[in-house]
């Protein structure tokens, strides 16, 4: 049951509350008789305060110290003149007891997305894991394996730079003031910059997760030694820590006490379950016409599946979309040449590889004495790749659509 004490306090609550109001709107709805002509901000305030008897509180530092006020007033509420001084300003004022506090208005730092692609100058390559940044903001980005990259800036005046592994920094000075669309080209570069290692007295135990990708570049694995004059990715992977093979020269890989069959290979985003010839000594990848391998043996992202050990994802190169081009070779065991091109100028472009062995003509000495002596024993063996490629970027650059397809055989007779 409410008693008599109960109520008086409520009662005294609801008087006080409603007095407060009441003076707060007092305030604000007193008419204003005054003409303010050229003064700063201050200067208005310190009029007002002497003519209306309101009492103002506030920091010099949030009023604006170049802007003057002209107003002139003729019986309008001090909520309006108050309005019209602060017009184009950031200061806000409320109503805090029986003083008009000034203060700053919260303002949100608008947001704006850069998104572009990152190219080579020649041919005209789509450059994965490449860096983009802004070294003001101290954010950075980078991009996936079609050259994409996508990085939100506040407004404001920024240089972005785009940089890669054998490339040169591209620099591009940005005014931010809506969603832009930047590409950038990159330009080979054989310089090496001074490189200094600082030791760090401190340790931290927090350490961020990061995937164990290893990129590796396709000029490095093309200088490495190689079996008979034959450049081999799955051979240059067992540099890494933890990658060994059963045999010399076999291109099966044991990753970290994983089977051969725990390995996910993957080219253009398909699935290979037998990546060699010749029970392994030789694979089917021509490193003519591979743009880039990223091999992960940890920390395996979502999208790749389920296997135990590793995965090893190939991208091919698109083709150039500007100018015909080839490349060949004749080793001691094989033959390979490749030949790209425009279909459409500037669109669509593509891409031919072909590798054939040459065993046969190594054993037709050994085969030719066998048939001299009318025996059965011969030994015919050869293998071949084909690859073709289709690639169109959309006229927007936006969007792109590419048709891949590989074709490969071992003969032995």
């Amino acid at each position: 049951m409410i008693s008599v004490r109960h109520i008086k306090f409520f009662i005294l609550c609801g008087y006080l509350l409603l007095s407060k109001l009441t003076l707060a709107q007092s305030i604000l709805d007193k008419p204003v008789h005054l003409n303010i002509q050229t003064n700063s901000i201050q200067e208005a305030l310190v009029l007002l305060q002497n003519k209306t008897g309101a009492s103002f509180t506030y920091s010099n530092d949030i009023l604006p110290a170049q802007q003057k006020v002209q107003i002139q007033a003729r019986g309008i509420p001090l909520r309006e003149v108050l309005d019209l001084t602060f017009k184009n300003t950031s200061v806000k004022y409320k109503i805090i007891g029986n003083q008009i506090v000034l203060h700053y208005a919260a303002r949100k730092i608008r947001q704006y997305t850069i998104s572009g692609f990152v190219e080579t100058e020649d041919p005209k390559e789509r450059v994965f894991m490449a860096d983009v940044y802004s070294s003001k903001h101290l954010k950075g980005v980078q991009t996936d394996e079609n050259g994409h990259f996508s990085i939100k800036l506040p407004m404001d005046s920024i240089e972005l730079v785009a940089s890669g592994v054998g490339y040169e920094a591209n620099h591009k000075k940005l005014f931010l003031n809506r969603n832009l669309e930047v590409n950038f080209i990159l330009k080979s570069s054989t310089e090496l910059k001074v490189v200094i290692i600082t030791d760090s007295s401190g340790f931290s135990k927090k350490k961020p997760f990061v995937l164990d990708g290893k990129q590796t570049p396709v000029a490095h694995i093309k200088s490495l030694p190689t079996l008979l004059g034959e450049p081999n990715i799955m051979h240059s992977l067992k540099l890494f820590p933890g990658v060994q093979s059963a045999n010399e020269g076999a291109s099966g890989l044991f990753v970290r006490g994983g089977g051969i069959d725990q390995n996910q290979i993957i080219l253009d985003e398909a699935n290979l379950y037998n990546p060699s010839h010749l029970l392994g000594f030789f694979s089917i990848f021509n490193m003519d016409i591979i743009k880039s391998a990223h091999f992960i043996k940890q920390g395996f992202p979502a999208r790749y599946g389920g296997k135990l050990s590793s995965f090893l994802d190939i991208k091919s190169e698109s083709g150039n979309r500007n100018k015909l081009e080839g490349k060949g070779s004749v080793g001691l065991l094989s033959s390979r040449i490749s030949l790209s091109g425009p279909l459409n100028t500037g669109n669509t472009s593509f891409l031919m590889s072909t590798r054939q062995s040459h065993f046969n003509a190594l054993l037709s000495p050994y085969n030719q004495r066998q048939r001299k002596k009318e025996r059965s024993n011969q030994i015919n063996y050869h293998f071949y790749d084909v690859y073709l490629k289709v690639h169109h970027l959309f006229p927007k650059q936006k969007d792109e659509l590419f048709f891949s397809f590989y074709g490969g055989n071992d003969k032995l007779r």
